[in-house]
């Protein structure tokens, strides 16, 4: 039996296509208690810069934003307080233009001592290679 439980009978699929699951096979560490033995997951926060600033798109739209901190350091420093040991940094800027364009707050997280995932604008080779020689992973 699958670790997440069998498909239940013949075609029976939810509207996406996808195959539903026996309600009456629960999932293996509800019924040992413990979640330990079947599965690890790594939670990785994650800060979208826009202008050098944390923020969130309304949709995905640049035109958008709303601005969370105007320190992005400030907020991966909170994050690594609370335990984190990576942090996921998109360049939204980077990601509209092709070409990142906040080194220098991706720079300042990594300084933190943060493993960090980044994305946004890594379109060549070079851009690639500027990201790791800044200290991203």
């Amino acid at each position: 039996m699958p670790i997440f439980g069998k498909i239940s009978g013949g075609m029976d699929q939810n509207r996406c296509g996808r195959a539903r699951l026996d309600p009456a096979d629960d999932f293996p560490w509800r019924k040992s208690g413990s979640i330990a033995p079947y599965a690890a997951m790594t939670i990785y926060p994650a800060i979208d810069l826009k202008g050098g600033r944390c923020v969130r798109l309304t949709q995905g739209r640049a035109d958008h934003e709303t601005v969370y901190a105007e320190i992005p350091a400030d907020v991966a420093a909170q994050y690594q307080a609370a335990g984190s040991k990576w942090v996921h940094v998109i360049d939204l800027d980077g990601a509209f233009a092709g070409e990142p364009q906040n080194g220098a707050a991706v720079q300042a997280i990594v300084a933190l001592g943060l493993k960090v995932q980044l994305g946004g604008g890594l379109r060549t080779v070079a851009a690639v290679e500027r990201a790791l020689g800044m200290g991203v992973c």
